[in-house]
């Protein structure tokens, strides 16, 4: 140890002293009780878009190490959505509905509501006609009207009943991702021709 003119030790001496004493206290994660971290849950990827759940749940088998997919809603950043066959992250948070565009992405059912109210004040035009620009999709920007009555394509809700895996072919709208398409008019319009 390096003494100054007093005998003293250095303030760099008592300094790399002090974090040596600090760091010999510390414990590392390895000794740490493993309680706190849970060894038998599987690997978890969070997913942006409905067509890499839906794989995940539609498949048969998944190999070992393959992480199971979680979602959290990217626009408020907070809501996990709940997911049909999917565990929760967290046996304290409460999941919450979500639905999907036609893009793809997903959103909690309160952020996809405010995304709602938020087209139909903005983009009315002044003799209240329907958008004069499009809807789009909060995340990519991709349009959600159909091309001819200019309705507004609909979310699809996530499915959240177990029983409704077996039917997911037939409960969910394929996604541009799935070679989906917005058809040019929409139900509603078409049954009043």
């Amino acid at each position: 140890m390096d003494r100054n003119r007093l005998g003293r030790p250095t303030i760099r001496d008592e300094i790399f002293s002090i974090l040596r004493d600090d760091r010999a206290s510390q414990t590392s994660l390895s000794e740490r009780p493993r309680a706190a971290y849970p060894t038998n849950s599987p690997p978890r990827e969070e997913a942006s878009l409905w067509f890499k759940v839906r794989k995940y749940l539609e498949a048969d088998e998944h190999k070992p190490g393959e992480p199971m997919p979680f979602v959290t809603c990217p626009l408020c950043l907070t809501a996990e959505i709940e997911v049909a066959g999917l565990l929760s992250t967290s046996a304290d948070a409460e999941p919450e509905l979500g639905v999907y565009l036609f893009c793809g992405h997903m959103l909690c059912k309160a952020c996809w509501t405010q995304v709602r109210d938020t087209w139909d004040v903005l983009h009315t035009d002044a003799f209240g006609g329907r958008y004069a620009v499009p809807p789009r999709c909060p995340i990519c920007r991709h349009d959600l009207v159909h091309e001819f009555c200019r309705c507004i394509e609909e979310a699809t809700p996530i499915p959240v009943d177990e029983a409704e895996l077996p039917t997911l072919g037939e409960l969910c709208s394929l996604t541009k991702q799935e070679n989906g398409v917005i058809e040019r008019t929409c139900e509603v319009c078409l049954d009043l021709e």
